[in-house]
């Protein structure tokens, strides 16, 4: 996908991410894809919904479609891509008490 600038600055946790992490934004501005800096294996990426909330339930209804739409974006695009990937990992901390940062 081509890459799009976000609306406005993006926060992950407490931590601000740069543009250059950015490589993709919905058209709707709902949802952001970025570079993970310390990645597990190669693609490793996260896919954020760009207001913070604290759990998935807290998201509209409109925002958890956009997210799960752009998952499948991007996977679509990572299997392309690394095409000797024969599958992918898709993983959700949702709260504290599941990883969340």
């Amino acid at each position: 996908p081509p890459p799009t600038p976000p609306q406005k600055q993006l926060i992950f946790g407490k931590f601000k991410i740069a543009p250059s992490q950015i490589f993709y934004t919905s058209p709707t501005t709902l949802t952001t894809a970025i570079v993970n800096l310390r990645p597990i294996l190669p693609g490793h990426v996260l896919v954020l919904p760009t207001r913070i909330v604290p759990k998935l339930t807290d998201l509209t209804p409109d925002e958890y479609t956009d997210l799960w739409s752009t998952v499948r974006t991007i996977q679509s695009t990572l299997q392309t891509h690394y095409t000797h990937a024969a599958g992918c990992n898709i993983a959700v901390q949702d709260g504290a008490c599941a990883g969340q940062s």
